[in-house]
Formats: structure tokens, sequence, C-alpha cells
């Protein structure tokens, strides 16, 4: 954003490699924290990205992120949010009850229609709003074929039951947004 746009940017994540990747690469900060942290600012943003990370966030905690960021946007401040949403009819057996416990325990995926009732009562205006299903099926196939290619590095890693479980993961997932079976939502929402 400083070199493209000529404005400051300001990260926030919970891991230390990404943390410490940010500041050498591009000498900026990224406050190492959870999202709770968007609490104690009293700094305003003109926008606020969110990618990969509200799928990971129990509902109500949903409700308080997306609370916290209204509170730090300009009035007319733009939050750009990507996400996976769950189908609104599941049809996989048991396969997101196995990714639900083993690969991502805790997560919570809402529909379409739940993530956008949530930001009408956090006070966003939906402006615009796809659906990537098949960036996340490439990516998962990419990921999937890197697993595969390292598969022995990472049994070593985390055991031969977590290796198979996470490429058997990536495969089914590629498979699964390739058909229009999985979503990948990008909304600009603008605070109303």
């Amino acid at each position: 954003f400083r070199e493209r746009y000529g404005v400051d940017s300001l990260g926030l994540t919970n891991c230390v490699a990404q943390s410490e990747y940010i500041a050498t690469r591009f000498g900026q900060v990224a406050l190492l924290d959870d999202f709770t942290a968007i609490e104690r600012m009293t700094d305003k943003f003109d926008l606020v990205t969110v990618i990969g990370m509200s799928e990971h966030v129990v509902g109500r905690l949903k409700d308080k992120l997306l609370q916290n960021i209204h509170a730090r946007l300009r009035d007319g401040g733009v939050l750009y949010l990507q996400t996976i949403a769950k189908p609104d009819q599941w049809i996989g057996g048991d396969a997101y009850r196995l990714v639900q416990e083993f690969v991502f325990p805790g997560h919570d995926l809402d529909t379409q229609a739940e993530m956008e009732t949530r930001f009408a009562k956090a006070g966003f205006k939906i402006v615009h709003v796809e659906d990537h299903a098949m960036d996340y099926a490439f990516t998962t196939g990419e990921w999937a074929k890197n697993v595969t290619a390292n598969f022995s590095r990472l049994k070593a890693l985390i055991g031969l039951k977590n290796a198979n479980l996470f490429l058997m993961y990536l495969l089914y997932a590629s498979k699964l947004f390739k058909n229009g079976r999985g979503k990948l939502m990008r909304y600009s929402l603008v605070k109303a």
C-alpha cells in the first residue's frame, strides 16, 4: 500500500513468523496479537482487510470482530472481507464433521445469508460481493501438490495420521470447491 498508493498500513497477526517476515521484507509493523487488539486502538482507518480469518472465529466473536472494525473505520470506510461460506445445503457425509473436528477444530462457518445478516447488524452495507470458489479450488490443489512433494517431511513433523488427514482435506476441498459445493466469498463493505 505504501509503494502503490502512498499510504501507511498496519498489520495484525497472531503468528510470530508472519510478523517477523513482514518486518524483514517490508520494514513495516505488524502487531503481534489477536483481533481483540482492535478494541484497544484509538486510530481510525480508511480500509480494513480481513482475509481467511473470520471462518476460524465462533459466531458471537464474529459479531464482536465486525463491531470492533466498525468502530475503528472512518465514516464511509471500507471493510474488505474474504471468507469461506458454508454451502446452503451440505452434501458431504462425514467430511464436514471430520474437517471441523480434526483439521480446523472450533471453526464456525456461516452460510452466505448468515454472513450478510451479521454485516447488516454490525452496521455495514454490501457494495460488492463475489464467490471465487475456483480460486480456492486452485489454491488447495496447489497446496496438495506441495504436501505430496514434501510428504515425508510433513509426516516427520506431525505424524502419518495427521499428514494423511491434511492431504485428504486439501484434495477433497479442491474437488468440492471446483464442483461448486463450497464458497469463497469476497465482500467490499462500507460503514453505513
